[in-house]
Order: structure tokens, then C-alpha cells, then sequence
């Protein structure tokens, strides 16, 4: 993981070639828009290549945009359920976290049933992601 300082922007952890989470980001659009890093105006992702060329249209673009944030969206109320609520780390880290905490049969019922079910769906946003984004 690389630390990278940008103008306007204090601290940005580079992960995977991708920073997470942006503290300029305010969980709909760049705050920083006009003093963003490099890397960040030189993204284009998967989906927007596909609408730049016509291969998607841009409705069907903005829907599989929904979709991500909706699967983003339960996978964070499972780990809020299992007690991670740092909104400020990349939901990969928190996932980290979670899971390498050792299967106890000890735990509720309730726990291990919704870590399972949080593995499960972290997988499904995967997958989402990796289809169309990157």
C-alpha cells in the first residue's frame, strides 16, 4: 500500500492501483473536483468505455451503476451487523478485518449465519465489479 499526497487532498492510500477510500470523495461526487490526482482524471472504468463507444447505451450503464451501489450498500449493513462500522476504510480492509477473526462455534447462531451471508455477498459485489467496472 502507497501513500500519495495530492493538492487539496490530504492523505490518499493507493490500493491495488486504486485509492480507498477518497477523503475528498463525499459518497456522490469529488469535492476536489478540479485539483484531483492524475490518476484519478485518467480512470475510465469498464462501463464508461462501453458507453463511450456505443457498446452500451448510457441507461443501461446508469443501471448496472445501481445495481453495484445497491450490493456495495448490503454488504455494508452486514458489516455494520457484525460490529465493523469504520465508513472511512475501503470495504476490502474491513472485510479483512472481519474475516480474519477465526470461526468460533461459540459465537450466536445469528453472527455466524450473517458472516456467511457477508462473504457471500462481498463475493457477489465482486464479481459485479470485476464484470463491469474494471
Amino acid at each position: 500500500m502507497k501513500t500519495l499526497m495530492a493538492k487539496g487532498i490530504k492523505k490518499i492510500r493507493q490500493i491495488n492501483g486504486f485509492t480507498q477510500p477518497c477523503p475528498a470523495f463525499d459518497g456522490k461526487m469529488c469535492r476536489v473536483y478540479a485539483l484531483r490526482p492524475r490518476h484519478c482524471r485518467d480512470f475510465v472504468c469498464r462501463l464508461l468505455e462501453g458507453v463511450q463507444s456505443g457498446a452500451i447505451t448510457m441507461k443501461a450503464a446508469l443501471g448496472k451503476v445501481r445495481l453495484a451501489s445497491r450490493q456495495a450498500e448490503t454488504v455494508r449493513e452486514l458489516m455494520r451487523k457484525l460490529g465493523q462500522t469504520d465508513e472511512t476504510s475501503a470495504l476490502s480492509c474491513r472485510l479483512g478485518e472481519i474475516m480474519e477473526r477465526p470461526y468460533d462455534p461459540m459465537d450466536s447462531v445469528q453472527y455466524n449465519r450473517e458472516r456467511r451471508r457477508l462473504m457471500f455477498q462481498s463475493q457477489k459485489l465482486m464479481q459485479i465489479l470485476d464484470r463491469y467496472f474494471l
